[in-house]
């Protein structure tokens, strides 16, 4: 009987980086550049490069963990078979603001009726956090 040997599913190095640089931004909301990604991780700009052309496929390991740790996310990122996996692992390596846009796509799938209706909630919700916060407790009132 033969071996069946297994396929992998992912999909490829390039794509993957490729996404990264497009969807995750410097605080200002520009994109980051090869440059900028190389001088942060220590690779070459050529590496940089020649991976999102998918000139070098299968990079080093300590190339795919520098990725990782500058774009913040797992390794487990690296085996998404499809461009929907790989944002959804992008979104859940990012912390609270991984929540956020979590949050967002729940949303874009709710009716508008139940939009509207959320979105009065929290502005319900958000008024009354403001009005907490704006009062101020006795003990709190400034000394004249």
């Amino acid at each position: 009987m033969a071996k069946q040997v297994s396929q992998d599913t992912s999909l490829p190095v390039s794509k993957l980086v490729c996404l990264l640089f497009e969807h995750r931004r410097q605080p200002d909301g520009t994109p980051y550049t090869d440059r900028d990604v190389a001088y942060a991780t220590g690779m070459s700009q050529s590496a940089i490069s020649a991976i999102r052309r998918g000139i070098i496929q299968n990079p080093r390991i300590d190339n795919i963990k520098a990725l990782c740790r500058f774009f913040k996310v797992g390794l487990s990122y690296f085996d998404a078979e499809s461009d929907a996996e790989a944002m959804e692992l992008m979104v859940a390596d990012q912390g609270d603001a991984g929540a956020d846009l979590k949050l967002a796509m729940r949303l874009n799938r709710l009716s508008d009726d139940a939009r509207r209706d959320l979105d009065r909630i929290i502005t319900y919700v958000l008024r009354a956090d403001i009005s907490t916060h704006n009062t101020l407790h006795s003990d709190d009132k400034p000394q004249i």
